[in-house]
């Protein structure tokens, strides 16, 4: 019965994030996510924290909340960017009668709902750790902090001033291995966060749910980072250094060139 009311609970945090995108359909999976995320996680802070007796659940709570934080400042900055706003293709201003947007609104809230059933199921089991669970947790852990840690470096690089000025693309820092770090990073961090939850075998629909999250996010993310390769491609492909560096680099994965 607590699990359906915790349920009920983050939907309800979820669905106030995500309103706006009936006026703004692109608000559902830019702002609207990266809300839905850092409320969920705080919120399963708030109902657990006098259970959270392990560090452990503490750090995956945290990196739950930090992800969100981490996106949101993100976009912030970035819908205050004269460059970012001038050169959003008006393609993606799309509209929605209210009756697609509704059913937007719900399956991206149940979806970020899945995203973060992990954490959800992890607290709940805090009572009942065990050396799988333990070791599970902390492979999981780790793979988290290392998405994070390249996604927000790579974020960071690519904003930087390019040296030379006119190179059009960035192939420096985490770029020199692979040409979507910053995917690469988020990738990483939701299958972590997905590692934990198979600890949890006794909690098996949100072991469901949080399958789904993984599904979902990391089959958008590989869909985004190809396509946003392709549109590179198509901009630079006159460009003799990029296409050079193309032919050393891979997409997603480093050592893997894909031309």
């Amino acid at each position: 019965m607590r699990l359906l009311c915790d349920i009920g609970i983050l939907l309800c945090v979820t669905v106030p994030c995500l309103v706006h995108g009936f006026q703004k359909p692109l608000h559902y999976l830019t702002f609207g996510y990266a809300t839905s995320i850092l409320f969920q996680g705080t919120c399963i802070w708030i109902l657990y924290k006098s259970e959270m007796h392990s560090n452990a659940i503490l750090l995956h709570t945290l990196l739950i909340m930090v992800y969100g934080l981490r996106l949101t400042v993100y976009l912030l900055l970035n819908s205050f960017n004269r460059c970012y706003n001038e050169t959003a293709p008006e393609s993606v201003q799309y509209e929605l009668t209210p009756m697609k947007s509704a059913t937007m609104l719900c399956i991206c809230a149940f979806l970020f709902l899945c995203m973060v059933s992990s954490l959800l199921a992890d607290v709940r089991s805090s009572l009942h750790n065990d050396l799988v669970h333990s070791v599970l947790r902390s492979a999981g852990i780790v793979a988290m902090i290392a998405g994070i840690s390249i996604e927000s470096v790579a974020d960071v690089q690519r904003t930087l001033p390019r040296k030379p000025p006119s190179e059009p693309h960035c192939s420096r820092g985490l770029f020199t291995y692979v040409r979507m770090p910053n995917y690469a990073g988020e990738i990483l961090f939701w299958v972590g966060n997905y590692i934990i939850s198979l600890a949890v075998p006794k909690e098996w629909i949100l072991l469901l749910f949080t399958t789904i999250g993984v599904l979902f996010s990391v089959g958008v993310l590989i869909y985004a980072a190809y396509d946003l390769d392709q549109k590179q491609l198509r901009c630079y492909g006159a460009n003799a250094d990029y296409m050079a560096y193309r032919r050393c680099t891979g997409v997603l994965c480093p050592f893997v060139p894909e031309p």
